[in-house]
């Protein structure tokens, strides 16, 4: 079992690195922010607002937030996107396993700055938007950049969504999909199908990953993630 202060390194959308570099846990990520990454958010949190408040609302008080995305807002067409359908969505779900019991909880809980607690062998994940059908759940992640994504079939962040999302609200097959939101051309979406058998893989890769980690040392190789971790750069040269 990974100790405590590793876990609560290891998040959902950390899972790809993981996954490919289990020594990355215990080294020192930077954060990186930018214009590109603000504009991201501030569509997301549009999005989001979309579903809870409607369009009409979200407008007003996002642009009243970010008024120089105001006319990016009104570009939007969400005909094609959940947040068209707002009473058909979830949004802005977070959801932890805890990985020494196999345990899946919705989380409710948060602080003031929105982070939410999670228990010492969780590891959580916030899903953007999430769907139930009568067996299965759909889950939709947003990207509002070009930068490459793994694909669905391969996207560790959503399958550990998938996986404890069909756990949480009992359902035994997932629809997973990346959305790729486009201000003024048609949006994009890849989307990919599990059944039961493919999310007891999901379980079962998630405990490989986790076992990696707890080999010491963990390996360690090098890829796209280096460029957040200057020692980990280093060791490698």
């Amino acid at each position: 079992m990974c100790s405590s202060d590793l876990m609560s390194q290891i998040t959902a959308s950390s899972l790809q690195r993981v996954a490919a570099c289990p020594a990355s846990v215990t080294l020192p990520q930077i954060s990186e922010s930018s214009a590109h990454t603000s504009r991201g958010i501030y569509i997301h949190a549009f999005l989001d607002a979309c579903v809870k408040i409607g369009r009409d609302a979200a407008l007003v008080e996002c642009t009243e937030r970010w008024p120089d995305m105001g006319p990016a807002f009104e570009m939007i067409d969400l005909s094609t996107l959940p947040a068209g359908s707002p009473d058909k969505w979830l949004t802005e779900v977070a959801l932890a396993i805890d990985c020494t019991t196999g345990a899946v909880r919705e989380i409710a809980e948060f602080d003031e700055q929105h982070r939410y607690a999670l228990n010492a062998n969780e590891i959580g994940g916030t899903a953007d938007v999430i769907g139930l059908t009568e067996d299965g759940v759909v889950i939709y992640d947003y990207k509002t950049g070009h930068g490459e994504v793994p694909p669905p079939a391969q996207n560790l962040q959503l399958k550990f969504l998938a996986y404890a999302a069909a756990r949480a609200y009992g359902r035994s097959k997932a629809t997973v999909g990346i959305i790729r939101v486009r201000e003024s051309d048609e949006h994009y979406i890849q989307q990919v199908q599990l059944d039961e058998f493919d999310l007891a893989a999901v379980g079962a890769e998630l405990a490989k990953i986790m076992a990696q980690v707890e080999v010491v040392p963990p390996a360690m190789s090098m890829g796209t993630w280096c460029r957040r971790s200057e020692e980990h750069t280093s060791e490698l040269q």
